[in-house]
């Protein structure tokens, strides 16, 4: 690994918090990532400390949050590498638990381009979390959407979030 930065907070008489990422070498290997996930899960999951956790896997621009359970971390891995493996992706930002999202920026600012972007991204995503997809610029095309059924794709109040940029 290349770093690790954490800090938190301990608002007594409440529970505390801690926020870390950890920054991967470059040429780090599948494998050697894979295991270092599995480690901080590990110890996520066993720690006695009475706070909550949020930590990150950074690799290159794009990140993963780390979740305590080896089960949920093996979905976030496969979803992490169908994203990284997604043509026209720059970068990445994957959460778990509630409120679980993905926002990708995207390397192409063409309309067609980022509609089929954004189509790819929800077939790996398969609904199982927000979706945000953002241009080159950072501007939002589409936010926090989640992917309709076709009979729905034009009624808006069924989870279908309308592009927010306007599109060629």
């Amino acid at each position: 690994m290349k770093s690790v930065s954490a800090f938190g907070s301990n608002d007594l008489p409440f529970n505390g918090s801690v926020r870390g990422t950890v920054v991967l070498q470059p040429g780090t290997t599948a494998s050697q990532r894979n295991k270092l996930i599995h480690r901080v899960g590990e110890y996520l999951a066993d720690s006695e400390a009475n706070v909550s956790w949020n930590v990150d896997l950074q690799e290159g621009e794009s990140k993963m949050e780390i979740a305590e359970k080896r089960k949920t971390n093996e979905a976030q891995i496969k979803l992490f590498d169908d994203l990284l493996a997604t043509q026209n992706i720059g970068t990445i930002d994957v959460s778990v638990g509630h409120g679980a999202q993905v926002q990708v920026i995207s390397t192409e600012s063409d309309s067609t381009a980022l509609l089929d972007l954004a189509d790819k991204v929800f077939t790996i995503v398969k609904n199982d979390r927000s979706v945000t997809i953002k241009d080159p610029s950072g501007e939002s095309l589409i936010e926090n959407s989640r992917k309709p059924a076709k009979a729905d794709q034009n009624d808006f109040s069924k989870g279908w979030i309308a592009p927010t940029k306007a599109l060629d």
